[in-house]
């Protein structure tokens, strides 16, 4: 069978071209690249942002969007991370099974359902034979309990993890967005050499990356005009979400120290529930040398992370970060060409092992010392540190990762 003939599902919920969750476009236009015939198969609400895509009557609509492909079922509306949204989750794995069943059967499916309310779309592998692939971008029920929403030794955390570690088993190949997939079965015990039931070779690692070819184009022909962005000062630039997770206090505690350095400037773009108390408190304080942009189209945001001098990154710091992380704004910095100043120190950590930038302490005295050393670095040094986030941006661009890792498990 040529890799034409091959149907490829790519099934996600919260996949909708209107959320951020970009992975599976690429990889949807990728596999149709190298001759799969690749669909995402998605809900019709769109998560966070609460838009239906489809009309009242629509169970579903076969459309192309973006170049890639799409089955848009029809999915139940909630608030939040409720009860509704459970049902809604588990709702969709019985429409997903419904619509699709006069379709031609899958040869390859690749799905982001593993341990939470277990994974119907299994039957695939286990009743028709498609290779199955799970693609691992939040762990389940593990970020529950980090977050105190489940005790582990309860006996709703021990029915989840039962549910993703059958999961995991019962799947040809464990994709991971974070580099500690491996790391994950071995602290659970789950791996052979611990006398488990999973082989750790099956895991596969593509973090969530960068489309170069279109970062490139929009960085120069995609502009926003912004005058602070031609500003001869040295540019501290911010670019995602405004909320507790992302701690985007840092970065005023850090302006606050900073008030008196008129050659430096805090230029932050996003929206989130911070971000009214956060521009209120830089009001009071006086702060002229911080700016809240407001959401920014993403389209923009390669032109604008390329024309400051630094990119802030920054969040909460969670146990998770023992298996690495998987922002996809770091790939977006990296991509720039600008280095990187760091609150976080997660395992892999990818600014650090590269040099891409330098990690100091989650503290706005640390932080703020290290824009200042930035602005002050000598030539030859900053343009280093420009080099590597450009070379490590190749390294994750979505094509070479696919072609690298993808793509050879799929022709095995």
């Amino acid at each position: 069978m040529t890799e034409a003939q091959k149907v490829v599902w790519i099934i996600d919920q919260y996949a909708s071209w209107r959320s951020i969750a970009t992975r599976q476009i690429k990889f949807c236009n990728i596999l149709k690249e190298y001759g799969y015939d690749a669909t995402i198969i998605c809900g019709s609400f769109v998560h966070k942002i609460g838009n239906d895509l489809l009309n009242n009557h629509e169970k579903f609509r076969f459309m192309e969007i973006e170049g890639a492909n799409f089955l848009v079922i029809k999915s139940k509306k909630y608030k939040g991370n409720g009860i509704g949204r459970i049902l809604a989750t588990l709702k969709f794995q019985k429409d997903v099974l419904k619509v699709t069943k006069k379709m031609r059967k899958p040869d390859i499916v690749i799905s982001d359902y593993v341990g939470l309310f277990g994974n119907r779309f299994l039957k695939y592998k286990t009743k028709y034979g498609a290779q199955f692939i799970t693609d691992v971008l939040d762990l389940w029920p593990e970020t529950f309990i980090d977050m105190g929403v489940l005790k582990r030794n309860s006996i709703i955390a021990k029915i989840l993890y039962r549910l993703e570690r059958k999961a995991y088993r019962i799947a040809d190949y464990c994709m991971f967005s974070f580099e500690g997939g491996a790391d994950y079965f071995i602290e659970k015990k789950w791996d052979t050499q611990s006398g488990g039931d999973l082989d750790v070779a099956k895991v596969l690692y593509i973090n969530n990356g960068v489309d170069l070819c279109e970062y490139n184009y929009n960085k120069q022909n995609v502009v926003l005009e912004d005058e602070d962005l031609d500003s001869e000062k040295f540019k501290a630039v911010y670019l995602g979400s405004i909320s507790d997770a992302n701690n985007v206090k840092l970065i005023v505690d850090a302006a606050k120290i900073l008030k008196d350095r008129n050659d430096i400037i805090f230029l932050i773009y996003g929206d989130g529930s911070r971000r009214e108390e956060l521009e209120r408190c830089c009001k009071d304080m006086g702060l002229e040398n911080i700016k809240f942009k407001g959401r920014l189209d993403i389209k923009y945001a390669p032109n604008v992370l390329s024309r400051g001098n630094l990119n802030l990154f920054n969040f909460t710091n969670m146990p998770l970060l023992r298996f690495g992380c998987s922002p996809n704004k770091l790939f977006m910095y990296l991509a720039s060409g600008k280095p990187i100043l760091s609150s976080v120190s997660p395992k892999y950590d990818i600014v650090s092992d590269r040099e891409c930038g330098i990690v100091v302490e989650n503290d706005a005295k640390a932080y703020a010392d290290g824009i200042v050393r930035f602005s002050m670095m000598c030539e030859d040094e900053y343009n280093q540190y420009c080099k590597n986030c450009e070379t490590t941006a190749m390294c994750f661009d979505y094509k070479y990762m696919l072609e690298t890792t993808l793509l050879p498990v799929l022709r095995s």
